[in-house]
This record gives C-alpha cells, structure tokens and sequence, in this order.
C-alpha cells in the first residue's frame, strides 16, 4: 500500500474518531461550565454531581473527580464524597487537599481509622497536622498533639488557633513553658484575651514547687472549662504530693463535668479536709448535680464560713438557691459575688444573666450592672450582647438593635447575638429578617448556637411553621 493511501486511511480514522469523541467533549465541557456556575452560587450538591459527570467524559482531566469530591463534602454528604475521592485515587490524582477532605468524609462516617490514614497522607500539610492533632487530643496522646500543633504553627506563626491549644496542652503538662503560647494566641485573636487571662492569672500564683505549678495550671484550665487537660494537671499535682486535698477535690470536679462520677475523689478531699472552703464548695457542685440542694446549700454556706470572700462560692450558692426557687436569696448572693471582685467582669455577667431569666430588676439592676460591664470591658462583644438583651426586655427595640449590631461587629462569629436579634426581629414582627439573622448565626457556627435557636427555628422558620 502507498503512503498516500496509508495517510488517506489515517485520516479517514482520524475523522470517525473526532466524530465519536466530539460529542462526549462537547457535553462534558457544558457540564463542567454548569459545574462551576453551580458552585459559585453554592449549589454545591447539584455541582457536585455535574463535576462528575463532566468527568466521565473528560477523562483526561481526572482533578475533576477531587473537585466533585469537595463539593460533595460541602454537600454534607460524604458517602458520595468518597466515591468521587475513589475516582481520583484510581487515577493517583488526590492532591494534598483531597486526602484532607477524604479524612474529613471518613471521621463524619465514624472511621476514625480511616480518618487519621487519610489525614497521615496528606502531612506535613498544616491542616493535616491539625486534625490529627485534634484528633490525638481526644485520644489523650497528649505529646503527640503539643508536636502537631508545633508542626502548625511553624508554617503558620500567627495562627491563634495553634498558639491557644499549644498553650492548654502545656499548662497540663509542661506547666512552666505555656505562657509564652498564650500571650502569642492574645496578640493574634483578641477574643481570647479574657481566656488567657485567666489562664495567666492562675500560672502567675505558682509557687516554686512543682505540684503548685500544676495545680494552678488546673485551675486556670477548669476557669476556661478544658476539663481534660485540667484533669491532667491535676494528677500531675497529686503524683507529686498525694496529699493534696484541694486537688483530690478539683480532680473530682473534672471527672463529674467530663460524665465520670468523681465521687471517690471527692469522699478523699474531705477525709483530708473537711475544712477546707475549697473541698467543701466543689462537694456541693456535686450535691447540686444530684438534685440535692438543701445538703448543698449547706456545704456552700460552710465553704463560706471558712472563706467569706471568695466571690466564686458566693456565685455558686447563688445558683443554688435559684435551683432551689428561692430568687430572693439568688440575687443577694450574685450580687454579693459582684461586689467582692468589682473588677471581675464573670461575676456582672452571671447577675444580669439572673435578672434576664427571670426578668427581675431589669431597670434598677441589671441595667446600671450592664453599664458597668462595658465600663470595664468596652470592646467585649459580651458587654454589648448583654446590654442589647436587657433594653429589648425593657421594650427599647432600637437601642437593642444597636447594641446587639455592635455585639455582632466586634465579634462577628459568636452565635448568641444572631439569636438575641432574631429575637427582636420577632418582637417586630419580621419573621423573614429573623430567620435570615438564625441561618446566619447557624451557619458561621453550628456548634455554639444556644439551643433556643433551634427552637425559634422550628417555630418560626421551617417549613411546617405556621405562616
């Protein structure tokens, strides 16, 4: 045969080939801009399913299927997500995003296992180390997690996030060298101020001795409610002097907020002092949770006895008698907690969260308390929210808005000011405005929204809501 007749045959192939493809690529480049119009308008189900499809037919463009993937995920459905990350892994094509998010699919599934392979794969990634060092956290691999977070913040030095959990896991176990992890955590997120301050506080008390460094790291973890690693500290405490009656008793404590019954620990703390105002207040938090407030009421006013001034017992006897239906007693106690540590924002907010419930005193209390909340923490997010609560109580909707949009612009992620106007959106009766401020709220952080969103949802805004 002649070459004009072979190039001839090529060609006449060449032809039927570009006829039997050009279909296919034509529709999977219609898809693929389909997909991306989908996901730009976060339809991210239906984009999902047209990256894939754009994918069976561009096969030589095989980053679609990860692409798919993601969305799929974004989706909340990581069944399918998975099964697009297979396709991509099929064509070895799962980029170091993809392994992160196949491990996401995985731990939504419940297979940790699966979770912590995928995440392994996709080191030294940031984001890897820092799932996996979440994940060992919960684990109680404790110096695995410190050497993730590390790996975290060596490729993101201001990341608040890494310096934060890196100073918690410190003040558990290596006491002495978590400040510095704190403060940086302060400089770069100034909504953890109050937390590290707190956290300070306690490790500036610290003695030379090392159980006391312990014991004041527990304490400042139980004051920002890192209730694992406080236990930590806390054994770490008694490890070095078994005598410890304070700690046996925060010990305790830990293990009762953790779901565990902390009873023996407790029973220990009192055998080694019965008179000690700690061990007898953290005795009546367990009485409290019991049901029993008379006996707890007691040992509150016994811890008192021994320690008239601690403003935090005072607190909790507050809680106490309002358990019990006595709000009289209730307030003289918050009242009486806020006048010892005038200072002390916690002990303003728990007064005027009292007048709020039960809507007591909002005008002669717990407004003048609101005022000075924002005297001494004007930039707090929570001194707004607050302020905002009481005046939409007190039927000021306009000054409640502002307070409230002022909660939301200095921290535009807390939840509970998108409840609180959502609140006030109904007073107005703007239903639309309301449900928008709940989505909002639930959307930026699902986890932290107070349950009566849910509630008001459901009310207000679902699809079986009453028009």
């Amino acid at each position: 045969m002649s070459w004009r007749a072979v190039l001839r045959q090529s060609l006449i192939l060449l032809v039927i080939l570009l006829l039997l493809v050009a279909p296919s690529w034509l529709t999977g480049q219609a898809e693929l801009r389909r997909a991306g119009h989908l996901a730009a308008t976060g339809q991210n189900k239906a984009a999902a399913l047209a990256y894939a499809s754009a994918a069976r037919r561009l096969f030589w463009k095989a980053g679609l299927w990860e692409q798919a993937g993601l969305l799929a995920l974004a989706a909340n459905d990581a069944v399918q997500a998975n099964q697009y990350f297979d396709a991509a892994l099929q064509r070895d094509t799962l980029s170091p995003q993809g392994w992160i998010a196949r491990g996401d699919a995985f731990y939504q599934l419940g297979a940790t296992e699966s979770a912590r392979q995928a995440w392994e794969h996709a080191l030294p990634e940031a984001e890897a180390c820092r799932r996996l060092a979440r994940l060992a956290r919960r684990e109680k691999s404790l110096n695995r997690a410190i050497t993730l977070w590390q790996q975290v913040l060596a490729q993101q030095p201001d990341d608040a996030e890494a310096s934060y959990t890196l100073g918690l896991l410190l003040t558990a176990t290596a006491p002495q060298q978590a400040l510095p992890y704190l403060l940086r955590a302060a400089q770069s997120d100034a909504n953890l101020d109050e937390a590290v301050h707190a956290l300070r506080t306690s490790l500036n008390r610290a003695t030379s001795d090392p159980a006391s460094w312990y014991f004041q790291g527990g304490l400042g973890l139980t004051a920002v409610q890192a209730w694992d690693l406080a236990e930590v500290a806390f054994r770490h405490a008694l490890a070095l002097q078994a005598d410890h009656a304070d700690a046996w008793a925060w010990l305790g404590e830990t293990l009762q907020q953790q779901g565990q019954s902390g009873e023996a620990e407790l029973h220990q703390a009192l055998q080694l002092a019965p008179d000690s105002a700690t061990v007898q207040a953290l005795y009546a938090l367990s009485l409290q949770r019991q049901g029993q407030n008379a006996r707890a009421i007691t040992a509150f006013q016994k811890a008192l006895a021994l320690a008239p001034e601690e403003a935090a017992w005072w607190a909790a006897l507050g809680g106490a008698y309002e358990q019990d239906g006595n709000l009289s007693a209730a307030l003289t106690s918050y009242r009486q907690a806020a006048q010892l540590r005038p200072q002390d924002t916690l002990y303003w907010r728990v007064l005027i969260q009292f007048c709020l419930r039960h809507r007591l005193y909002l005008q002669t209390i717990a407004l003048p308390a609101t005022q000075t909340l924002l005297h001494l923490a004007p930039d707090a997010w929570y001194a707004q929210d607050l302020l905002g609560q009481v005046l939409l109580a007190l039927g000021d909707m306009p000054g409640a808005q502002v307070a409230l949009e002022k909660a939301l612009k200095s921290a535009p992620r807390q939840p509970e000011p998108y409840l609180h106007l959502a609140q006030l959106y109904l007073e107005k009766g703007d239903r639309a405005a309301a449900c928008h401020a709940l989505q909002h709220g639930q959307t930026l952080n699902p986890a932290a929204m107070p349950w009566e969103a849910q509630r008001l949802w459901e009310q207000f805004c679902s699809s079986t809501a009453t028009p």
